[in-house]
């Protein structure tokens, strides 16, 4: 009886190794699949948000931005992270100009004149892969520049510079839900209000968070229309109705 309990206790033994390394394997295989399947959805370039201090802040892992006019860019062309109205409009007009976004801009890598807007303060360019806000100056001269290397540009209210407030227009006790293009930790992203806020708040809690640059990006009902997309590729909308009189997007490209 020993020498069969022992046979049976070698054949268990036996098949218990075999099931584990079975076991070994497959988990193996299955942390493979995984691992390549996290990697994929890693390197899958999209918008990171995150929502603190009053504020939601957008930041797309892009490789190109511009400045689209005339037609928003479509919520079902995948190489788009981010598009958010940019420059003000002039005129509610049921066709598109040029000379109808307010001040200089170049889109496309042209330039154009727009409309003179007395509230912009500051500008925005990007060029050769590196971008840049500028408050007052030789403003065409940067826009020019832009131009020449291929990019773009546009003006609006600068509302922080150099890490410090600046002069505004609009007044502090204005309530809305506000956005502006910032320069945060040395990246590029688009800071929304999380809810209605007063104008001067927004601007303390883009400060409190550390923005070195704020130009405002226009807003209000219609003009809010924007949207991004995750990592796995889906786009969500940022309020749901578009205005058929917006101009121009800032449109960030993977």
């Amino acid at each position: 009886m020993k020498t069969v309990f022992r046979i049976f206790s070698l054949l268990f033994m036996s098949l218990l190794a075999f099931s584990s390394s079975c076991g070994a394997n497959s988990q193996s295989e299955s942390s493979s699949e995984m691992s390549d399947s996290t990697t994929s959805a890693a390197s899958q370039k999209c918008t990171h948000v995150d929502k603190r201090g009053g504020l939601v802040i957008y930041t797309p892992e892009y490789s190109k931005v511009d400045l689209v006019c005339g037609t928003m860019p479509s919520i079902g062309d995948e190489n788009v992270l981010f598009c958010a109205e940019g420059a003000f409009t002039s005129q509610f007009l049921n066709h598109f100009e040029h000379s109808n976004v307010g001040g200089m801009h170049v889109s496309g890598g042209k330039f154009y004149k727009g409309t003179k807007m007395g509230r912009n303060s500051g500008a925005f360019v990007y060029y050769n892969g590196t971008y840049r806000f500028f408050h007052q100056g030789n403003i065409e001269a940067e826009m020019h520049k832009a131009e020449k290397a291929g990019g773009m540009g546009f003006c609006q209210e600068m509302m922080i510079h150099k890490g410090k407030r600046v002069k505004t227009h609009r007044p502090d006790k204005n309530r809305n839900e506000f956005r502006a293009l910032c320069s945060l930790g040395g990246k590029l992203c688009v800071i929304d209000t999380n809810g209605v806020a007063a104008f001067g708040d927004f601007i303390n809690m883009l400060l409190k968070e550390g923005v070195e640059e704020a130009l405002y990006l226009d807003m209000g009902p219609g003009w809010n229309y924007s949207w991004w997309r995750d990592s796995s590729g889906e786009a969500h909308k940022i309020h749901d109705t578009p205005t058929p009189y917006a101009t121009n997007w800032v449109t960030f490209y993977k």
